[in-house]
């Protein structure tokens, strides 16, 4: 399994940049479903919308060549994990706040 870098804070994609989310190996959740993604179909349309990334597969999105953001689904809700460096920072997207926090962080990470 793949390590990643997480957390779930709104400033996340910030300090991951600084370095500070290292967590360590997770174990696994399940990658979002059609039943999931049709739920967050409007994170969907605004991510579509942005400059600089590409939805290659419903719900994953690359930036260049990379995997930049996909979804996973868990009892716990539903989360993006949004391409930080070399790992990953997750994010819930279960509220509209919770959604403003990931697409503030996406849009300065494309900045």
């Amino acid at each position: 399994m793949q390590k990643r870098k997480e957390t779930h804070s709104g400033d996340s994609l910030s300090r991951c940049r600084k370095g500070n989310t290292m967590i360590g190996e997770r174990s696994a959740m399940k990658h979002a479903g059609e039943a999931t993604l049709d739920a967050i179909e409007p994170v969907l349309v605004r991510l579509r919308g942005l400059p600089g990334i590409q939805e290659r597969k419903r719900g994953v999105f690359y930036r260049k060549s990379s995997a930049f953001i996909h979804f996973h689904e868990d009892p716990a809700g539903v989360f993006a994990d949004v391409r930080c460096g070399d790992g990953w920072v997750r994010l819930p997207v279960n509220t509209a706040d919770e959604r403003k926090i990931l697409f503030t962080s996406v849009t300065g990470a494309l900045k």
